[in-house]
């Protein structure tokens, strides 16, 4: 199974080398060898791309002391670490545990390993369409709660069963599995899409990842041997991690809210003297 894994992510990181632009003035891949956008096509894209955020033209971001103290001080950036941070702690002990779990129903240890990486396929057809639902409704927040109901619906079906059906228990704890991280790129998409500089924005990502192997490590302590097999307390704390994403999420998106009304507030004292288009915060 790790081989499988390790060559599929060879195989992507291959196809990324190849075809991945880099920049949007700059559209041939690092190899320089084919551009696959037209003079046209990067004329538009550049031009939308500058009308949406000037900063994200940028190829690289030039890191400051001071943009530094600026971001670690922005609250905001905190806020989307700690909701990593709670969000991917489940996902540090399903991955570790997964197959002990699906092989204490009664499955063989070949078996196991095979049924566990159902919900990783699961995992990627989730992921993409929560991202594309995301992207066509421009709303962040609203997506990630849903994914986070996904995971609260059959973390608690899986704590309360009291089916003795091994399959049953089995697809339960897929379903579970399947949710896992689906907010983390959302997460991700939403910090960057509301930093206003390159700076602050990978100074904030960098920390988005720090919080999300944070939360992956701490989610290894989730399952205990003494609470085998059933893992009560484990799913039960998974449960509530979910449970507290959600009053995070409602945090950020009022900040966000918060600041589209000042926006609001300052473009309509100065509307009268010139038009003005600003960009507002994604919620």
């Amino acid at each position: 199974m790790l081989l499988v894994e390790g060559a599929f992510t060879l195989v992507v990181f291959l196809i990324f080398f190849l075809l991945l632009p880099r920049s949007p003035a700059h559209t041939k891949p690092i190899h320089g060898r084919f551009d696959i956008f037209t003079d046209r096509q990067r004329e538009i894209m550049h031009g939308r791309i500058l009308l949406e955020d000037a900063s994200k033209t940028e190829a690289k971001a030039q890191v400051t002391f001071r943009g530094v103290f600026q971001a670690l001080t922005d609250y905001r950036l905190w806020l989307h670490l700690v909701l990593n941070l709670a969000a991917l702690a489940p996902k540090g002990g399903l991955q570790l545990y997964g197959p002990t779990i699906i092989r204490s129903l009664g499955f063989s240890k070949i078996h196991a390993n095979l049924l566990n990486s159902v919900s990783s396929f699961l995992v990627v057809f989730l992921s993409f369409a929560i991202a594309w639902a995301s992207d066509k409704t421009k709303q962040r927040g609203l997506w990630c709660m849903v994914a986070f109901l996904w995971s609260i619906t059959f973390g608690g079906a899986l704590f309360g069963s009291v089916s003795k059906g091994k399959w049953t228990k089995y697809s339960l704890f897929t379903m579970l599995s399947s949710g896992n991280a689906l907010s983390q790129g959302l997460n991700d998409a939403w910090l960057s899409i509301n930093v206003r500089s390159a700076e602050k924005r990978s100074i904030g990502l960098a920390l988005a990842v720090i919080g999300s192997n944070a939360g992956g490590l701490a989610g290894k302590q989730l399952f205990r041997e003494s609470d085998a097999p059933k893992y009560t307390r484990g799913f039960l704390a998974i449960v509530l991690l979910y449970v507290a994403c959600l009053p995070i999420t409602g945090v950020i998106m009022w900040v966000y809210g918060r600041q589209n009304k000042k926006l609001d507030r300052q473009q309509s004292e100065v509307a009268e003297e010139r038009p003005t288009s600003t960009q507002r915060y994604q919620l």
